[in-house]
């Protein structure tokens, strides 16, 4: 069984620290079969959906995952699933991206379990099944 509610009722879940952009989806899957994959933040759970890619970054109007740091760039990562398998990327941000206290460049497969730091911020990639 699954639950969806409106972006609005997201950023209340997760705060003022963190948005949720609506795009042209009215709502936002907040739990989904076991299969799904995740991201985690501050307990909460953002699952990655049937999404090709979803974009972290500090501009709202340009990412789907808004984060609100002075340390985060406007369009500052990319978790992208491709070929079965889901991967980060930093995208040229300033202060980069890490995974498992590692700074990446170009693009690391993800694995469950894998932390994913976006200083200030800390996920974890995970699912359920």
């Amino acid at each position: 069984m699954s639950r969806a509610c409106t972006a609005v009722e997201m950023n209340a879940l997760f705060g003022p620290a963190v948005l949720m952009h609506p795009h042209s989806a009215p709502d936002v899957r907040i739990l989904s079969p076991c299969s799904q994959r995740y991201l985690v933040l501050h307990g909460h759970a953002i699952p990655l959906g049937e999404r090709r890619s979803m974009i972290i970054g500090s501009d709202p109007a340009q990412c789907d995952m808004p984060l609100l740091s002075t340390r985060i760039s406007a369009r500052h990562a990319e978790v992208v699933f491709h070929n079965g398998c889901y991967f980060v990327q930093d995208l040229g941000s300033t202060h980069g991206t890490c995974v498992n206290g590692r700074r990446i460049t170009g693009a690391a497969e993800l694995h469950v379990g894998d932390e994913i730091q976006i200083r200030p911020y800390h996920m974890t990639f995970t699912g359920s099944g």
